[in-house]
């Protein structure tokens, strides 16, 4: 199983379930926690593809039910390696409608945009089956500390990957990395900068590190990657364009 890079919110609300609810608070703290990192063995992109895909056409999210599907989608991946099943519904629930409300706030973007919410779509299916999303949002200035000294203000910035589970290990999030590369360079060429894009992993998330490492992200603090791959350890990759 590949694992995505799906990023736990910074600020996120345990659902309202009555009044005595600190047991409930506990377990789901707990469960976030354990779910936070899932260490694979073997990495799919340092042994080779198997099933690829065929191209797949990347876009931005359209449509109220193609938002509400993402909004779903992120909700099972963030939920999806949980040891306990009490409450897993609830906080789904609570998860995707929280991700659809912001989704239908944000603004539709033009085809040819660069920042959104971007999904991947498998067009022989009738309703056009969202196989993978991710997000591509704009860096602020001062919002990323590096070692290094790196100025990311202006760059692309890479969060909430997911890749549908019955379509992983076919270079869907590959796809889709490639695609929005493409966006930012042609958006850098016609406005005459040269841009980057970055992404924050968890260490642990071994696939996730192959995977962006296969398409020429490298550490931003080459220092990480000797260091111990534990829970909320985190490395910032970037890739210049």
């Amino acid at each position: 199983m590949v694992t995505v890079s799906l990023q736990r919110p910074v600020n996120r609300t345990v659902p309202a379930l009555g009044k005595n609810n600190d047991k409930i608070r506990r377990l789901h703290h707990d469960l976030t926690h354990q779910q936070t990192c899932i260490v694979l063995t073997k990495s799919r992109y340092s042994s080779g593809e198997s099933n690829v895909t065929a191209h797949v056409p990347i876009q931005p999210v359209r449509t109220c039910d193609d938002k509400r599907r993402v909004a779903d989608m992120r909700a099972e991946a963030f939920y999806e390696n949980s040891h306990f099943d009490r409450f897993i519904s609830t906080y789904k629930k609570k998860f995707s409608d929280t991700e659809y409300d912001r989704l239908m706030r944000s603004v539709d973007v033009a085809d040819t945009s660069v920042v959104g919410t971007f999904v991947a779509l498998d067009q022989s299916t009738p309703e056009g089956m969202i196989l993978g999303c991710m997000d591509v949002l704009r860096a602020s200035p001062q919002v990323v500390e590096t070692s290094s000294g790196i100025d990311l203000e202006g760059w692309y910035y890479i969060k909430n990957v997911v890749v549908d589970p019955k379509h992983r290990r076919q270079g869907i999030a590959r796809q889709m990395l490639l695609s929005v590369e493409e966006r930012i360079r042609c958006s850098s060429t016609l406005s005459g900068f040269t841009q980057g894009i970055f992404v924050h992993v968890e260490l642990c998330n071994i696939d996730a590190v192959a995977l962006y490492k296969s398409v020429g992200y490298e550490y931003e603090d080459s220092s990480v990657a000797s260091g111990p791959v534990s829970v909320g350890v985190m490395a910032l990759l970037l890739k210049t364009l």
